[in-house]
């Protein structure tokens, strides 16, 4: 064994062994120390360990599974390593200007989600800032938003590119409403992926001659795998409504594994391609079935068909096959026809003749079966799935508590009622992307919907209220949609939307100061405090004051404000509420609260807030440009 006197007299291999533990931050300092540690510290094998440890999302353009997958000397490691630290840098000083004035925040925005996924890594780190950092709840608040954007934008390519023609796996084609759900958690599209491939390697395992079975008995394998495995259906009817039903990426992390027939399908049609099965959803009128066809030339039972049989051989190479005879089912009866299951119930088989005969009951004739019974292509299933969306947001509504006074009211927490907000964003951004163009046969099932203007005014209220950050993605997305049509007043009202917040984000706010006598004997309220409404109820934050009510006459005559007793000439204040809304309530309305938490407050106030101070049970102040004496 020869002796070792000094770190010099190590081996490579051991030196390069220890540079995995030095902290990334000291490798350009151990790159100058010598000509031997310079060339050990270059090595691909290092920098590829550091891209793969301290960074988890990429963007697509990288194809970073690829490149993990090469062999290590084929990618430039160090170099996509000092890629990743210029973006985290970029994205990090970015989001300290965001914090730092109210001015030009949009724009800031943009730049962050232009860098593109690799961002993620960054936003992800100030959504978890520590307690003890200055502007914890600013800096949270929005990081969360940027990242929101970022993941809406991400959802909104996928649906465009349906839009257009293109193939989107199904599961990233739903998994997209995830994505405006997702915040700081897990579960975006690529992760989604990912659990598939895990579930169907996690089949292969347990059927290890699966490669050996007939189609028939390969698709009901599978569907007693996803069943016993609870991966399908709801635990009770009850909740067959249940927001999160909705939701594929949900429904994968969730204990129980609940979802909808058309989301339990999804899920059984997406292990299914995994492992070579030919299943897609079948657009069966309100509950949506899988279908499972055999490969070309074959039935599902494994035998092999005469070539004057083989019905495939009239279709052009990569073409869907559809029933087009004379009464639209010889090809579901064919040798070559689908079988139908119903994974959301049973792990059984469906009988074409039971779905007829449902078909029947509710008075579709034979000639129409075929319309019903064939498969439906993603753009049909995200729409069906937009529209699931916003009957779970009404029927939430519906079953609003009743308070005391006899007011209908929805009790939800904060949490719960973003939810709900983002998810019928989400349900008005696929309808309104995927209105037009469709397909010509979509009609006939009763699936066309509303033509996208009508959706415009509930997307102005979302984003202009909610998601101020999404302008351009209207403009990116949701313009171009209308630009051919001639004075349509909707379109206008948005375009003028979209002109008028841009115009505000780059003008600096109107300075409120409290140097004049009346405000200063006048206002007696500061930004920050929080209150009680003395008639609602209700808590909130003041987020800014006005002398007396700054609002105009048609406001003030709508809100009865003469007929309070101390009418338009008292102080009026700008109000955040625990509902997330926004309101204008009268000094005499307001009941000052100093409570020792404000829990169901903390995720809303940093929109303008830094943090919450427990000494004086107040909020500190992150809007000063604006209210500099509060």
């Amino acid at each position: 064994m020869i002796p070792v006197h000094s770190f010099s007299d190590l081996p490579d291999e051991v030196i390069q062994a220890i540079l995995f533990y030095v902290p990334r931050e000291s490798l350009p300092s151990v790159l100058v120390v010598s000509k031997r540690l310079n060339r050990l510290s270059n090595e691909p094998l290092l920098w590829r360990y550091h891209c793969q440890t301290q960074f988890k999302y990429w963007d697509p353009s990288h194809n970073i599974r690829q490149k993990f997958r090469q062999r290590v000397g084929l990618v430039d490691w160090k170099q996509l390593y000092i890629c990743r630290c210029v973006v985290d840098r970029k994205a990090a000083g970015l989001l300290n200007s965001i914090l730092e004035s109210q001015t030009g925040r949009i724009g800031k925005t943009q730049q962050i989600v232009d860098l593109g996924y690799d961002a993620k890594d960054t936003l992800l780190r100030h959504c978890h800032a520590g307690g003890e950092t200055e502007d914890v709840l600013a800096r949270r608040y929005y990081s969360d938003s940027v990242l929101g954007c970022l993941h809406r934008t991400m959802a909104i390519e996928q649906w465009s590119k349906l839009r257009f023609g293109e193939e989107v796996p199904l599961e990233r084609a739903l998994g997209a409403f995830d994505m405006y759900l997702l915040r700081n958690k897990e579960g975006d599209v690529d992760e989604i992926a990912t659990w598939f491939d895990g579930l169907a390697g996690k089949f292969r395992l347990q059927q290890p001659n699966f490669d050996g079975f007939s189609s028939r008995k390969k698709a009901l394998t599978l569907a007693s795998f996803v069943r016993e495995h609870n991966l399908t259906g709801l635990r009770s009817e009850r909740t067959y409504r249940d927001l999160y039903n909705n939701f594929i990426g949900i429904a994968l992390q969730d204990e129980e594994h609940q979802s909808l027939p058309l989301v339990s399908v999804a899920i059984y049609c997406c292990i299914a391609k995994r492992l070579g099965i030919d299943a897609r959803p079948c657009g069966f009128p309100f509950h949506v079935h899988a279908m499972v066809y055999p490969p070309d030339g074959w039935t599902l039972d494994g035998a092999r068909i005469a070539p004057e049989q083989d019905d495939s051989r009239n279709q052009q190479e990569g073409e869907p096959r559809k029933a087009s005879s004379a009464d639209g089912l010889s090809l579901l009866d064919s040798a070559q026809g689908p079988m139908y299951l119903d994974p959301f119930r049973s792990d059984r088989e469906t009988p074409l003749s039971d779905l007829k005969s449902q078909l029947a009951t509710i008075g579709v004739t034979a000639d129409k079966y075929s319309i019903y019974l064939n498969g439906s292509p993603a753009s049909e299933i995200v729409l069906r799935t937009a529209r699931n969306i916003v009957y779970s947001v009404q029927e939430s509504h519906q079953n609003a508590i009743v308070n005391g006074n006899g007011n209908t009211q929805p009790s939800y927490s904060i949490s719960a009622l973003a939810d709900m907000e983002d998810a019928f964003y989400a349900a008005l951004w696929a309808s309104i992307i995927l209105s037009t163009p469709l397909p010509s046969d979509r009609s006939h099932r009763g699936l066309t919907p509303i033509p996208g203007r009508q959706y415009l005014p509930h997307i102005v209220r979302h984003f202009e209220h909610q998601n101020p950050m999404d302008v351009t993605l209207v403009e990116r997305h949701i313009l171009p949609l209308f630009r051919d049509e001639h004075r349509d007043e909707q379109r206008d009202s948005l375009l003028e939307t979209t002109r008028v917040m841009r115009a505000g984000d780059v003008i600096p706010k109107k300075v409120v100061r409290r140097d004049s006598e009346t405000a200063r004997q006048g206002v007696k309220y500061k930004v920050g405090q929080v209150f009680r409404h003395r008639r609602y109820g209700y808590q909130g934050i003041i987020t800014g004051w006005d002398v007396e009510c700054g609002m105009d006459q048609g406001w003030i005559l709508e809100n009865r404000v003469d007929r309070l007793d101390r009418g338009r000439h008292q102080s009026f204040y700008h109000i955040l509420v625990e509902d997330r809304s926004v309101r204008y309530v009268a000094e005499e309305n307001i009941e000052i609260e100093q409570p020792e938490e404000v829990n169901e407050l903390m995720e809303l106030a940093g929109r303008h807030f830094k943090r919450w101070d427990k000494k004086s049970r107040t909020f500190i102040s992150n809007i000063r440009d604006e209210y500099p004496d509060d």
